[in-house]
């Protein structure tokens, strides 16, 4: 170590920490890493990331707290150790480790903790020196040193293996884990109390036990395990705990035996002479924690018979409990348990899930922090989310099969039916998703359904059983409103791959569901996935992006691309760009036609030629053409304003890709509207874009005007109508006409508005440490950022009303600003960074900022700052109609906004308005949220 330098904690751990820990003794397997520690707040568990320690040094397996010897935590080389040993000393509090192990690869520190008392440093060194100390590190690190200062520590029984009952407790320990450790925290409702509980601390709600239900798929058994592996390591650090026994219902029916028999002989092949004597032994003087998975997978008559059994082992013995897994509809009611209900899972129960897998499938780790909506949509399921992370761990990608995902959810849910009755219920039940569209089916109507069966009621109440379909009175349907929308899918191509563009053109598309994916999921051939597509795209552009990634673009050319697939990429991307534009983005449409054509057309057509593995195309106006998409060979290639190619089989391209390139042409032109502010919109913008465009016209071409006054300026700028403003190759510039920016005057005039009143102070040239300033600096901001807010809705009005339900920032405006401005000197330059937080407010009056000074940054990122700053959001989105799932909330970090036209980071044009730049700022960023799904190639 003397001769390295570690540069990351990471490296710490690598050089380090493990040779020295295997240098003392310590068997390798015995070392675990990046250990969860939970922490509990009363019996909730406390909110956030969950812990990890960095390494945990075991006695022996099972691990355990009852096993822990050292609990290591290694910092960053430039951390001072002190930073890190509150942090590692309540791990190992936690964990029950009896020393603590703290070094930063320059220094060592082995701390001992009291059972009575603070902590106590037992050694310190400098690890360039630590050869000089061998002796005593061994003396006190050492496994048999570690083991003996452990005897005298009441909660450390390294024999636990050798108790009455050892053998029993580490085979069912080693079974149950290998689910266990799978399992991520779970979330379970109590829809009585309407509390949540998380399934770490479900142990320790008290009373007799629990009913938790869940749909297929949605872990139970995994839970069960967990419980059991839990249970088990609680009883080795206190042996007074209940004796936990698993039970599976159908084996215990299947046995034939008595319940109390049945857990008997649960134990007895690992303890010879085991009896049901000392079965109730146990239960009367310890308790004992049964555990029953798959209730619903038994008969009818034998779940009244097992919930009796239950029933009288709970009365008969005070100091038993009792967790029983079921489907809800079926589960025991007369138990008088608390009912809890697993939730699908959270985005951050995602997250936690693809860590965990990451252990041992390499990169999947972020596999939901990039995810498209649908993706974490589906994963909700857990089996879904499973299968997902199977998908992306084989071929690094997201599913674009997603009749695979659900077929294999289907077949888990009707994994108890023959295969004869397995067929018969598929159909069945395409049919009452077919017919369940509007709302639930009656049940006589779900019995004509099923009157091909030979017992039509038998097979109704078998559905329900298995959870395929839910009755609540004389209603049915089925309870996975995903798996109904693949069932739906499925039903409407059942007539073959023929298109009827009547029957696609009829259909209705929830953003809410998974229908419209589905739909060209599960489509037969090329033209019916084509059809399908354009007929979501003409309802919900979001939608369409969405369906993108199951257009077929990714099923690559093989070899030399063929004539026909050119025309059908060719008039895949004329249908679909003039389908976005008339359907979504009809006011400016004309100038998208422009921008995309390179010059005025008022029909997008396309001409297209192929290379041996790439395509070039260009637009044209199609008006009155007899085809509005054609190919041609390279040598009839005619000169166009603007080309376009793209290398086919090196991006991984299909010839369904036409789709894909036209929403890309269509975001791209969209994207350079916003570049350029050649933007529809209402008072202040137009005053806000015409200042910057007359500032600009002053600083850089030296007209004689006050861009302030728009009366003088029309005056001026009337004998130069028809000229071009643009900026040079060399020098970034404002583009606009002057016709432009002279009917924008002109329009402004017609309102009354003949000037722009200045709204804004000179902020550079303000004391800030002066109170007036301070109040003149948070006038110009209030003023600021509420004309900001107030353009932006205004350009989103008038250019694209139709996707403004699709703009995260717009769905929550109008806002007001809490800004902490913080004041720091250097070098005798005072500058200032602004901390902010948005509010929700009723209405644009309300808009704007509050602000105030500080020499302390205010502390936004605390687990309890950004719980209540979102709930109090929420309750005030609610409050005004405007909550929403997939709300924005975000707070940070920002500078003060350049009022001087001075600023050309980050796409700002020289000389123009700050609410200008900023309102195209927002724009920009919540268009990034409408095309974030669109797929890419990938270049070979």
């Amino acid at each position: 170590m003397a001769d390295r330098v570690a540069s990351n904690e990471a490296t710490v751990e690598i050089w380090f920490v493990l040779p020295l820990l295997e240098a003392l003794g310590h068997n390798p397997l015995h070392i675990d890493s990046k250990v969860a520690v939970a922490f509990q707040e009363g019996r909730k568990q406390r909110p956030g990331r969950k812990p990890e320690a960095d390494f945990v040094v075991y006695a022996e397996k099972p691990f355990s707290r009852a096993t822990s010897l050292i609990v290591v935590e290694s910092k960053h080389p430039n951390e001072p150790l002190d930073d890190g040993k509150e942090q590692g000393e309540s791990y190992a509090q936690n964990l029950r480790a009896p020393v603590l192990l703290l070094t930063n690869g320059e220094q060592l520190e082995v701390w001992q903790l009291q059972q009575t008392s603070e902590s106590e440093r037992i050694f310190s060194c400098v690890v360039a020196d630590l050869a000089q100390h061998r002796g005593t590190l061994e003396a006190l690190l050492s496994p048999e040193a570690l083991r003996s200062h452990c005897r005298q520590l009441g909660q450390k029984q390294f024999d636990i293996l050798l108790r009455d009952l050892g053998d029993y407790e580490r085979a069912v320990h080693e079974r149950a884990s290998q689910l266990a450790t799978k399992a991520i925290e779970r979330r379970l409702s109590n829809e009585n109390t309407q509390r949540e509980h998380g399934s770490l601390g479900l142990l320790d709600l008290g009373g007799r036990g629990a009913i938790v239900t869940a749909f297929s798929g949605y872990g139970k058994t995994v839970l069960a395990c967990s419980l059991l592996c839990e249970a088990i390591e609680r009883r080795w650090t206190d042996s007074t705990q209940q004796l936990p026994i698993d039970v599976f219902a159908p084996d215990l029916v299947q046995s034939k035996q008595l319940l109390e028999a049945f857990l008997t002989n649960r134990i007895e092949p690992y303890k010879a002479g085991f009896s049901e004597a000392r079965l109730r032994e146990i239960a009367r003087s310890e308790g004992l924690l049964v555990i029953v998975d798959g209730f619903e997978r038994i008969k009818q008559s034998m779940r009244s018979w097992l919930e009796a059994q239950l029933r009288a082992l709970l009365d008969g013995y005070p100091k038993i409990r009792v967790y029983v897994m079921s489907r809800s509809g079926v589960a025991p009611a007369s138990l008088g348990l608390p009912l809890l209900t697993l939730t699908p899972y959270s985005l951050d129960e995602l997250h936690n899930l693809a860590r965990l897998r990451s252990r041992i499938s390499e990169g999947v780790q972020h596999v939901f922090s990039g995810a498209p909506r649908h993706i974490i949509r589906l994963a909700e399921v857990p089996l879904v989310a499973d299968l997902v992370l199977m998908h992306y761990t084989t071929v690094r990608s997201y599913p674009t099969d997603l009749s695979a995902l659900f077929e294999g959810w289907l077949k888990q849910i009707l994994a108890d039916s023959d295969p004869v009755d397995r067929a018969f219920d598929r159909k069945l039940l395409g049919e009452i998703a077919a017919a369940t569209v509007g709302g639930p089916l009656d049940i006589s109507r779900a019995h004509e359904f099923a009157m091909g069966r030979p017992d039509p009621g038998g097979t109704l109440r078998r559905l329900v059983e298995q959870e395929a379909i839910s009755i609540r009175g004389t209603n049915v349907e089925l309870p996975h409103e995903a798996l109904a929308d693949h069932l739906r899918a499925v039903q409407f191509w059942s007539n073959g791959p023929s298109v009827d563009q009547a029957r696609l053109d009829e259909l209705s598309f929830d953003p809410s569901s998974q229908f419209a994916l589905l739909l060209v999921s599960n489509a037969p051939s090329p033209d019916a996935r084509g059809a399908a597509w354009q007929a979501i795209a003409r309802q919900n552009l979001h939608l369409a992006i969405q369906s993108l990634r199951f257009a077929g673009f990714d099923r690559p050319f093989t070899g030399e691309i063929p004539t026909a697939d050119g025309l059908r990429m060719a008039r895949d991307i004329q249908s679909t760009t003039e389908n976005l534009i008339a359907s979504h983005l009809g006011p400016i449409a004309p100038r998208l036609r422009e921008l995309i054509a390179g010059q005025p057309v008022e029909t997008l057509g396309v001409v297209a030629t192929l290379g041996p593995d790439d395509i070039g195309y260009a637009f044209f106006d199609a008006k009155g053409a007899a085809d509005a998409a054609k190919t041609v060979d390279a040598v009839n290639w005619e000169r166009a304003p603007r080309i376009y190619g793209h290398a086919l089989r090196r991006m991984g391209f299909g010839p369904e890709v036409g789709r894909l390139l036209g929403v890309e042409r269509v975001r791209n032109a969209v994207d350079e509207l916003i570049d350029k502010r050649n933007l529809i919109g209402g008072t202040v913008w137009l005053e806000e874009r015409s200042y910057g465009r007359l500032r600009h016209l002053v600083r850089r071409y030296g007209f004689s005007i006050d861009p302030i006054q728009f009366d003088q300026a029309i005056k001026v700028l009337e004998p130069e109508a028809g000229k071009l403003v643009t900026g040079s190759s060399l020098q970034k510039g404002q583009t606009f006409t002057i016709d432009e920016l002279l009917a924008d005057l002109r329009w402004l005039r017609s309102q009354g508005v003949t000037k722009i009143e200045q709204w804004w102070d000179s902020l550079d040239k303000l004391n800030l440490r002066d109170p007036d300033d301070q109040k003149r600096f948070g006038q110009t901001l209030d003023a600021y950022y509420r004309r900001r807010q107030i353009a932006y809705e205004e350009v989103v009005t008038h250019s694209i009303p139709a996707i403004r339900q699709h703009l995260p920032t717009l769905c929550i405006m109008p806002l007001r600003m809490e800004i902490v401005a913080k004041l720091h000197s250097s070098q005798g330059y005072e500058s200032v960074v602004l901390n902010t937080l948005r509010w929700p407010v009723r209405t644009f009056d309300e808009a704007g900022a509050d602000v105030t000074f500080s020499d302390e940054r205010p502390n936004h990122n605390s687990d309890e700052a950004i719980e209540r700053y979102v709930q109090r959001t929420d309750e005030l989105l609610k409050q005004f109609g405007r909550y929403f799932n997939g709300r924005v909330i975000t707070w940070g970090g920002s500078i003060v906004p350049d009022l001087q036209g001075r600023d050309q980071t980050f796409g700002k044009l020289p000389d123009e308005s700050a609410v200008v730049s900023g309102a195209m700022s927002m724009l920009k960023e919540d268009l990034k949220s409408v095309f974030s799904e669109v797929p890419s190639g990938q270049w070979r």
